[in-house]
C-alpha cells in the first residue's frame, strides 16, 4: 500500500504540477497580449501628437515671420530713422509700418490635443526611459518657455500701450493724422506735418517701443520658436521611423 501511495502521491503532484505550469503559461500569455494591446494604443497615441505637430509648425512659421519681420524693423529704425528731423514719405511708411509690427501682441498656441490624450489613456508610463519620451519631454518645456516669454513681453507692450496719450507723449491727433497713407495727402500738406512726425515718432512711446530691450526680449521669442522648430521636426521623424520599422516587420 505504502508503495501504490508514493505512486499516487507522485501522479497527484505532476497533476498539479502540469495545471500549475498551465495557469503559469496563460497568465505569461495574457500578460504579454495586454503587452501587446498596450503598445498598440501607445502607438496610435503617439502617431496622432505628430498631426498635431504639424500644425504648430504651419502657426511657429508664421510667427516666426512676424516676429522676424518687426526685429528688422525695429532695429532699423533705432539705426537711423528715429534721428532724423524730417521724413520722407517712404519714411513715414516704413516707420508706421515698423510700428503695426512692433505694438502688436501675438501668441503662440500648440495644438496639445493628442498629448492630452496620451496623457488620460493610461499607457503614458510605458514611455518611461523612452527617447521619444524625453523628446517630447523638451519640447513641451519649450512651449513653457515660449509662454513665459511672450507673457512677459506682451505685459510689458500692453502696459505701454495702454497709457494715456500724455504719459506717453504720443500726439493725441495720432489716430486722426494719416501716418499710414501719406500718399494721399493734398500739396504742401505732408510738409505741414514734418513736426507732428518729429513728436509722433520720437515720442516717448515710439523710443520705448523701439528700445533696445524691446529688440531682445523679440529675439529671444524667436530664438525659442526656432528650437521648437526642430523639436517638432524631430519628434515626426522619430514617430515616422517608427511606423516604418513596425511596417517592414509585418511585412
Amino acid at each position: 500500500m505504502s508503495g501504490k501511495t508514493r505512486r499516487y502521491m507522485l501522479y497527484a503532484t505532476g497533476e498539479i504540477a502540469l495545471v500549475v505550469v498551465g495557469i503559469l503559461i496563460a497568465l505569461q500569455i495574457e500578460n504579454w497580449n495586454s503587452d501587446r494591446q498596450d503598445e498598440a494604443t501607445l502607438d496610435s497615441y503617439l502617431q496622432s501628437i505628430p498631426r498635431n505637430l504639424r500644425d504648430d509648425l504651419d502657426e511657429l512659421d508664421e510667427l516666426r515671420d512676424r516676429r522676424g519681420e518687426a526685429i528688422l524693423l525695429s532695429s532699423n529704425v533705432r539705426s537711423f530713422l528715429l534721428l532724423k528731423s524730417s521724413f520722407t514719405v517712404e519714411e513715414v511708411l516704413y516707420l508706421a509700418r515698423a510700428l503695426r509690427a512692433a505694438e502688436t501682441t501675438i501668441y503662440f498656441n500648440p495644438n496639445t490635443s493628442g498629448f492630452d490624450a496620451l496623457k488620460s489613456s493610461g499607457v503614458l508610463d510605458r514611455l518611461q526611459g523612452r527617447d521619444v519620451e524625453k523628446l517630447l519631454s523638451r519640447y513641451n518645456d519649450a512651449i513653457a518657455r515660449v509662454r513665459q516669454l511672450e507673457q512677459d513681453h506682451n505685459t510689458r507692450l500692453n502696459s505701454l500701450v495702454s497709457l494715456p496719450d500724455g504719459a506717453t507723449s504720443t500726439p493725441s491727433e495720432g489716430k486722426e493724422l494719416p501716418i499710414h497713407n501719406p500718399i494721399g495727402l493734398a500739396e504742401g500738406r505732408f510738409d505741414q506735418l514734418q513736426p507732428f512726425y518729429r513728436e509722433y515718432f520720437g515720442s516717448a512711446y515710439s523710443v520705448e517701443l523701439f528700445d533696445l530691450s524691446f529688440i531682445f526680449s523679440l529675439r529671444s521669442i524667436y530664438n525659442e520658436y526656432e528650437k521648437l522648430r526642430s523639436l517638432a521636426r524631430l519628434f515626426v521623424g522619430m514617430i515616422n521611423m517608427s511606423v516604418l520599422r513596425h511596417t517592414s516587420i509585418i511585412i
